[in-house]
């Protein structure tokens, strides 16, 4: 069979699903404009199209990539924010009023999905559970399982919440809480360095029971300042 090409691109398999329809969404290694047919590598701008300009269908891309970060547990927050502003600022449905309907959803589903993927990587227990995704792993209750030692101090803890009132007691708690969770963040760091993905999980679990409990001090010592105005 003769090769065939379009705009410079080989008319793989890839390029033949793109055009089997006209709604190409979710592509893996090209994207296939919607109002041109032009076919681009994935490669390239991810938004709008190299040939007419126009915004693209939704891809599927993982959020480091999306928002052009390094993979990692760690993440520039600074660059983040820089990334994520940069991009909204380019394909906000603001921007997009003035056009068709067809470019008018895109935006909207580009935008959430913007959205969604720098909310994950900004918190570090949602930017933990992602990378565990990317391996397959998910965190439910059925596979939440953690060791009683670990939990007979999360039930202290909490005790301790309860029974604490005074301002040095509570700042005591507080301390103790943000050093654990510190604790924690550093061993998922290193678990993800070592690609110990079962170690990184038991570690995202501990750290989300952390995080539940300082929510609780948090939530008393915000009744207690109510109370004393």
């Amino acid at each position: 069979m003769a090769n065939h090409f379009i705009r410079g691109f080989s008319l793989n398999s890839c390029v033949s699903k793109a055009l089997s329809v006209y709604h190409f969404r979710y592509s893996t290694s090209c994207q296939h404009c919607w109002k041109c047919s032009n076919i681009q590598q994935r490669s390239k701008d991810k938004f709008f199209c190299s040939s007419c300009g126009i915004l693209l269908n939704v891809a599927k891309y993982n959020y480091f990539d999306l928002l052009d970060v390094e993979k990692g547990y760690q993440v520039d927050q600074v660059a983040l924010k820089k990334k994520y502003r940069n991009i909204q600022n380019q394909i906000h449905p603001d921007k997009f009023a003035q056009q068709s309907l067809e470019e008018k959803q895109l935006a909207l589903e580009w935008s959430a999905l913007i959205n969604k993927a720098y909310t994950t990587l900004t918190k570090s227990v949602d930017r933990s559970q992602y990378l565990l995704e990317l391996q397959g792993i998910t965190i439910s209750v059925e596979n939440s399982h953690i060791d009683r030692s670990f939990l007979i101090e999360m039930m202290d803890l909490n005790e301790s919440i309860d029974e604490a009132h005074d301002t040095e007691d509570i700042e005591e708690l507080k301390a103790r809480i943000e050093n654990l969770i510190e604790t924690q963040n550093h061993e998922i760091e290193q678990s993800f360095k070592a690609d110990d993905y079962e170690g990184a999980k038991q570690s995202v679990i501990r750290l989300k029971y952390l995080l539940n409990i300082e929510t609780k001090l948090r939530d008393k010592i915000l009744h207690q300042n109510l109370q004393t105005k």
